[in-house]
């Protein structure tokens, strides 16, 4: 019977093709030892067992890896943080100078941070904050001022301050001279 299209109205025949008889398909396995087929064989227990030592020794290695490479980020963020004290301490001074007002950094042990403010000229003295260091957990104020004051003239009164990372075994040092030379020294703890 010939097929009609609905876009026109004329009639096409569709030829008639000449199908081969489909063949059943076997869901039975091949013929071979065990059910699998000739020359594909699985794994042994032998090598199982040596594939599962080298994964667990991969990931021995793998861990220790990335333990060691998070020691040192975590050491790369210490200092990274005391430079940018240090950094901070060498521009207070030019601070001082360029506005001719005294410039100061509140050192707080307890909280783990150190403030830079500038004062204002007497007859006010009201400080305002400039800028708040926060330290990152593990690293502590082993000895410090309480106040590192500049005044307008640039003067820098000589001091030190002492930072440790106990985890790390490692001390870091900032030192001022009072001709304005701020130095960061980093030296293993005992």
């Amino acid at each position: 019977m010939p097929r009609t299209t609905s876009r026109c109205a004329c009639v096409t025949p569709w030829p008639e093709v000449a199908r081969a008889p489909q063949r059943r398909r076997s869901f039975s396995p091949p013929p071979g030892r065990h059910g699998r087929r000739p020359g594909v064989r699985g794994f042994t227990l032998v090598e199982t067992a040596m594939l599962l030592v080298s994964l667990v020794v991969i990931s021995v290695v793998g861990n220790a890896a990335h333990r060691w490479m998070w020691d040192q980020a975590q050491l790369w963020v210490y200092r990274s943080t005391v430079q940018d004290v240090a950094s901070t301490m060498r521009q207070m001074r030019f601070r001082a100078l360029h506005a001719k007002r005294a410039f100061a950094i509140r050192i707080d042990s307890v909280a783990r941070r150190l403030q830079l403010v500038s004062i204002e000229p007497k007859p006010d003295m009201r400080e305002s904050l400039e800028r708040t260091i926060w330290l990152p957990p593990g690293l502590e104020i082993a000895q410090a001022p309480a106040r590192l004051l500049v005044s307008p003239s640039g003067d820098l009164p000589p001091t030190s301050i002492l930072l440790e990372a106990p985890v790390f075994q490692r001390r870091f040092r900032v030192t001022t001279s009072p001709t304005g030379v701020v130095q960061l020294h980093e030296e293993p703890s005992t």
